[in-house]
């Protein structure tokens, strides 16, 4: 619990230096960077939390690897999901390089949105964290994919 809360101080201590204060921004960017890897981390590390998250681990432990999918492995489910399991399968056989691939994708596309299009990035980023950084990231990991590449396209159709 103390590293969440920890994460909430520091999300509040860098947005109040500068999206509020609009104080230095001389480590502006190296601050968005490290919030950025943090919560990947955390999300990356974390066993047995969330909801679904016991569910996904019963299904990777039944899913085939990169390899078998070559040889023609057939699979019923998400095509995305079942490659993304499958790759990391091959790499490493513990559930957690799944969560690492998932956090990867989401967080990295939501920070990158979020640069893009908030005049607030890092208020922007720790209503993230408070209001959906939990679900996105322990909860709804197939789905918070689907998420990551809607952002992607809506940057494209802004543009």
């Amino acid at each position: 619990m103390f590293i969440y809360i920890a994460i909430f101080i520091y999300l509040l201590a860098i947005t109040y230096q500068y999206d509020i204060h609009k104080g230095n921004r001389r480590y502006a960017k190296v601050n968005y960077v490290i919030s950025c890897i943090l919560l990947i981390v955390v999300a990356g590390v974390r066993y047995r939390i969330g909801y679904d998250t016991t569910n996904y681990m019963e299904t990777y432990l039944h899913a085939p690897s990169f390899s078998e999918l070559l040889r023609g492995y057939k699979f019923v489910g998400d095509p995305l999901w079942m490659y993304i399991i499958a790759i990391s399968k091959e790499i490493y056989e513990e559930f957690f390089i799944v969560q690492f691939f998932q956090a990867i994708i989401v967080n990295t596309a939501v920070f990158w949105f979020v640069r893009r299009h908030s005049p607030k990035p890092f208020l922007a980023i720790l209503l993230y964290y408070l209001l959906l950084w939990w679900n996105l990231c322990f909860e709804a990991m197939r789905e918070a994919i689907a998420v990551a590449f809607f952002l992607i396209a809506l940057d494209a159709l802004l543009s």
